[in-house]
């Protein structure tokens, strides 16, 4: 027996974090003599890991500090006679969470391993969508989600003007996706995840091109990592179509949002595996793939992109904005050149497909672009014109 009194005990920094976690679940709870001692053998069974000590410390209440050690003890005193090939730490960690996940009901354990699909992060919304259904109904999931955060499984963070964010350490999410992947449900959650997360980056896309632009792009930036852990799954499943249509969605948040060179790595990753996906898609990757290496002033590589989109374009049928938009990619290199005449050409041909499409985004875009134009050759005049009146249609479909 331990005997060192509590005060002395609850000097140690394990030690305190336990009473600390102890308190937020029962507020009445202090370390009597008796109690000193359970929490002692917690923590030194646990090697004074914090991770560890907390997803104890969160049973507190629902059990006694007997009870929480005698299943420890039996948990890792297991897994300390095999396993050898993993560091003591790294047994006791494993060993604390697989306890604390043999204590959970049927349903948390299904959402617990699910929501190890997410990176950077989830809203309740994201998972009521992503991890119901098959065991979980929608409904369920805040009341389940609060229990795992209540058994510090999950983390809850409250974000100004974003409400609260839900996130798992990084040693848990492997945990959980050691379980996710045991359970067979990997490919099933993740696609969930991917489907999910192309939804949003498609809604987004039309309002970065207008007065609600900041919001959305905070949002985009907000869920980068769900972007990333659902284009890596698209890629690694060999959909290239996907793929491609993710990629090409998120070309206006990566260009916007100073994301440019990592932009570039995923559309040439997906255009590089693109062999069935639609001509449009991938003009549509193509157009995305433009703006970054533009943003680089990698001429060459924009150039030759241009020219892979307008190819594609002679024998597709897409929509009249595309259309204009590839014109304006394409005058871009013709003005590098120094062809001042066939830039102005295919800017003027872009302006009038814009006119006749209603899309004032990309008339004012066109406009500034002739603009530039008029003052390259001098007629200083003439381009002030053209940018007032692009300036104008700008600011009435609220896009500053």
């Amino acid at each position: 027996e331990d005997g060192r009194s509590s005060e002395e005990l609850e000097g140690y920094e394990s030690v305190r974090l336990f009473v600390e976690r102890a308190r937020g679940r029962d507020p009445s709870f202090s370390l009597n003599p008796q109690a000193a001692r359970a929490v002692a053998e917690i923590c030194a069974r646990l090697e004074g890991i914090p991770l560890a000590i907390e997803l104890a410390a969160a049973r507190v209440g629902t059990l006694s500090l007997e009870q929480i050690s005698a299943r420890l003890g039996s948990s890792l005193d297991f897994l300390t006679r095999g396993g050898r090939t993993a560091e003591p730490r790294q047994r006791t960690l494993k060993g604390a969470l697989d306890w604390s996940y043999e204590l959970l009901s049927e349903p948390e354990k299904v959402l617990f391993r699910r929501l190890s699909v997410f990176a950077g992060g989830w809203t309740l919304k994201t998972a009521e969508t992503v991890a119901s259904g098959d065991g979980v109904a929608e409904g369920e999931i805040l009341d389940l989600l609060s229990g795992l955060v209540d058994k510090s499984l999950v983390l809850a963070e409250e974000h100004e003007g974003a409400g609260v964010r839900y996130r798992m350490l990084e040693p848990v999410k492997q945990y959980a996706r050691e379980k996710l992947e045991e359970a067979g449900e990997s490919g099933t959650v993740r696609r969930r995840h991917a489907d999910f997360f192309l939804a949003l980056a498609e809604r987004a896309r039309p309002e970065l091109r207008g007065p609600e632009d900041r919001k959305w792009l905070e949002r985009l930036e907000s869920e980068h990592d769900n972007m990333r852990a659902a284009l890596s799954f698209v890629l690694e499943s060999e959909e290239a179509e996907l793929a491609l249509r993710m990629a090409g969605t998120l070309g206006t948040f990566w260009h916007m949002h100073s994301h440019s060179d990592e932009g570039r790595k995923w559309l040439e990753a997906a255009l590089a595996r693109d062999e069935r996906a639609p001509v449009v898609v991938r003009i549509g990757a193509l157009e995305a793939l433009y703006w970054l290496a533009h943003d680089r002033w990698d001429h060459d590589r924009a150039e030759a992109i241009a020219r892979e989109a307008m190819e594609l374009n002679a024998d597709a049928e897409i929509e009249a904005s595309l259309a204009a938009s590839l014109r304006i990619m394409s005058a871009g290199p013709a003005w590098v050149r120094g062809d001042y005449d066939r830039g102005r050409e295919l800017l003027e041909e872009s302006l009038e497909i814009s006119r006749e499409a209603g899309d004032r985004i990309l008339i004012a875009e066109a406009l500034l672009q002739l603009a530039a134009t008029a003052w390259g050759v001098g007629d200083t005049e003439r381009g002030k014109e053209i940018y007032e009146e692009g300036v104008i249609l700008c600011r009435e479909a609220g896009y500053t």
